[in-house]
């Protein structure tokens, strides 16, 4: 490790406050137990804006996609900032690979861009390329940028254990695996949408298999790197999740119910009564909140863009099936509201 990055972690681990973590952990498994509270888990969004630009050294991604050092520091600015606002959000890391992952793991062609995340590139070769990939099974989870992913875990594990204050208080959440359907349409590109009219059979067959490959990551995660989950909950992003998984549906939003009932609800249902976990979606799902909400084993959602939804209608269906919802705008808290809310101080209108 460099000195500079030496010096400033040694600063992190004295700033860390091990009381309020707890108290954090507490009021967020009350919250996914449906009990009411006094004070719902806040996520200081207008506290972070206000901390200004930051000291702490960081890298741009490109620089840090080939160098697990910088890209703990990356990682570790979060958990600064965290520390500072000394709101309810975990403190928490991740193998910070993009969206490209699991299409690796099967080979699919991707490239880094201009410093922004990667992008992944769907094969060539339509349906034809699809049968191939599907015939030749369940690629081993480690291809790809999948043991990679391990091995940046286990490098911060390595650092961050000569700082009992962060290694007890940091958790390195799964990778960005997306969802079975976006990583489906992340292989078969937009003649997916198609297809699911046109030949349903092989969008059936294909995420069978990007669903249990999507499962063997998931154990090889386990097992290398592990899930802290001692009370049921563990961290993605700024949120505590009951369960394991965090399961992007952004794309899996742009189908009609029909479709949605078909494709994406039984394979995030299988992943989910496994593992439990979590749906993100970006953009607007309210013509699917019915679908969604019917997820087994489902414990929270997280829109990113609740303005684009009829976010009352949300609040009241999750409401009603005892599902959180995560990052909800201050304003938007119906009067009452004691529990199944994770607030973020941002306004509605604000987060569209």
């Amino acid at each position: 490790m460099q000195d500079l990055h030496t010096r400033w972690i040694e600063k992190l681990a004295s700033m860390v406050d091990m009381d309020r973590l707890f108290t954090s952990r507490e009021r967020w498994r009350r919250m996914y137990d449906f009990k009411p509270e006094d004070a719902l888990p806040r996520f200081d969004r207008a506290g972070q804006d206000k901390l200004g630009p930051s000291d702490w050294p960081t890298y741009l991604y490109n620089d840090a996609f080939n160098d697990p050092e910088k890209m703990l520091m990356n990682e570790l600015a979060g958990v600064y900032a965290a520390v500072r606002l000394g709101d309810d959000r975990p403190l928490n890391i991740r193998a910070n690979y993009g969206t490209v992952i699991l299409p690796s793991v099967f080979g699919a062609p991707w490239q880094l861009t201009d410093n922004s995340m990667p992008w992944a590139h769907h094969f060539e070769g339509g349906a034809d390329a699809i049968r191939r990939l599907i015939d030749a099974g369940p690629p081993d989870p480690a291809d790809g940028l999948g043991a990679r992913c391990v091995e940046t875990a286990d490098f911060y594990r390595q650092v961050l254990a000569d700082y009992p204050p962060l290694a007890g208080a940091i958790d390195i959440y799964h990778p960005d695996l997306q969802g079975p359907y976006d990583v489906a349409h992340l292989l078969m590109g937009p003649d997916i949408f198609m297809a699911g009219y046109d030949q349903p059979e092989l969008v059936d067959e294909l995420l069978e298999l990007v669903t249990e490959t999507y499962r063997r990551f998931i154990l090889m995660w386990a097992d290398r790197v592990g899930f802290n989950d001692g009370d049921g909950l563990t961290t993605h992003w700024t949120f505590y999740v009951k369960g394991w998984l965090m399961i992007r549906d952004d794309t899996a939003i742009l189908l009609r119910p029909e479709q949605y009932r078909r494709f994406v609800l039984p394979y995030d249902s299988r992943l989910l009564a496994e593992f439990g976990g979590a749906i993100h979606f970006c953009g607007r799902a309210d013509h699917l909140f019915e679908e969604m909400l019917a997820t087994e084993n489902l414990s929270a959602v997280h829109s990113s863009q609740p303005a684009l939804n009829d976010h009352a209608r949300l609040i009241r269906l999750a409401q009603e099936r005892k599902i959180a919802l995560l990052a909800w705008p201050s304003d938007a808290v119906p009067p009452g509201t004691t529990t199944g809310l994770c607030v973020m101080d941002r306004q509605l209108a604000k987060s569209g």
